[in-house]
Protein backbone atom coordinates (compact mmCIF):
# COMPACT_ATOMS: atom_id res chain seq x y z
CA UNK A 1 0.00 0.00 0.00
CA UNK A 2 1.64 3.52 -1.11
CA UNK A 3 0.22 6.77 0.46
CA UNK A 4 0.29 10.68 -0.46
CA UNK A 5 0.90 13.45 1.52
CA UNK A 6 0.03 17.45 0.01
CA UNK A 7 1.43 20.15 1.22
CA UNK A 8 1.37 24.04 0.14
CA UNK A 9 2.90 26.78 1.90
CA UNK A 10 1.54 30.32 1.28
CA UNK A 11 3.64 33.63 1.47
CA UNK A 12 3.72 35.02 5.51
CA UNK A 13 3.15 31.20 7.06
CA UNK A 14 6.10 29.78 8.72
CA UNK A 15 4.74 26.20 8.71
CA UNK A 16 3.40 24.44 5.73
CA UNK A 17 -0.90 23.44 5.12
CA UNK A 18 -1.20 19.90 4.84
CA UNK A 19 -4.12 19.66 2.00
CA UNK A 20 -4.70 15.57 2.03
CA UNK A 21 -3.78 12.37 2.76
CA UNK A 22 -5.09 9.14 0.93
CA UNK A 23 -4.05 5.55 0.32
CA UNK A 24 -3.67 3.57 -2.69
CA UNK A 25 -3.01 -0.31 -3.44
CA UNK A 26 -0.92 0.19 -6.18
CA UNK A 27 2.29 2.87 -6.68
CA UNK A 28 1.27 3.93 -10.06
CA UNK A 29 -2.26 4.95 -8.81
CA UNK A 30 -0.35 6.98 -6.14
CA UNK A 31 1.95 8.40 -9.21
CA UNK A 32 -1.29 8.72 -11.14
CA UNK A 33 -2.99 11.08 -8.24
CA UNK A 34 0.09 13.31 -7.53
CA UNK A 35 0.25 14.51 -10.88
CA UNK A 36 -3.25 15.03 -11.24
CA UNK A 37 -3.47 17.09 -7.97
CA UNK A 38 0.22 18.83 -9.62
CA UNK A 39 -2.14 20.03 -12.36
CA UNK A 40 -4.95 21.40 -10.38
CA UNK A 41 -2.19 23.56 -8.57
CA UNK A 42 -1.09 24.56 -12.33
CA UNK A 43 -4.36 25.75 -12.99
CA UNK A 44 -4.69 27.59 -9.54
CA UNK A 45 -1.61 28.90 -9.11
CA UNK A 46 0.50 29.10 -12.34
CA UNK A 47 3.02 27.16 -13.83
CA UNK A 48 7.27 28.89 -13.22
CA UNK A 49 8.75 25.21 -11.66
CA UNK A 50 7.39 21.80 -11.27
CA UNK A 51 8.87 18.36 -10.84
CA UNK A 52 6.36 15.14 -11.05
CA UNK A 53 6.22 12.35 -9.33
CA UNK A 54 7.85 8.86 -10.80
CA UNK A 55 8.64 5.47 -9.51
CA UNK A 56 12.24 6.74 -9.36
CA UNK A 57 11.30 10.10 -7.02
CA UNK A 58 8.31 9.35 -5.47
CA UNK A 59 8.19 13.84 -4.85
CA UNK A 60 6.12 16.16 -6.76
CA UNK A 61 6.58 20.06 -6.50
CA UNK A 62 5.67 23.12 -7.89
CA UNK A 63 5.76 26.92 -7.26
CA UNK A 64 5.89 30.19 -8.37
CA UNK A 65 7.09 33.21 -6.48
CA UNK A 66 4.42 32.92 -3.94
CA UNK A 67 2.86 29.53 -3.38
CA UNK A 68 5.02 26.23 -3.07
CA UNK A 69 3.08 22.66 -3.28
CA UNK A 70 5.09 19.42 -2.12
CA UNK A 71 4.09 16.01 -2.85
CA UNK A 72 5.35 12.64 -1.45
CA UNK A 73 4.53 9.12 -1.86
CA UNK A 74 5.39 6.93 0.94
CA UNK A 75 5.07 3.14 0.85
CA UNK A 76 2.99 1.84 3.59
CA UNK A 77 4.58 -1.40 5.17
CA UNK A 78 3.17 -3.12 8.39
CA UNK A 79 4.92 -1.98 11.00
CA UNK A 80 3.37 -4.41 14.17
CA UNK A 81 5.39 -4.78 17.14
CA UNK A 82 7.63 -2.17 16.70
Amino acid sequence: MFGITELIEFPGTEDPRLVRMETFDKIDDAISRSNELLDIYHEEYGEDYYERATRDSMFACAGNSDVTWRLYISEITDRKGV
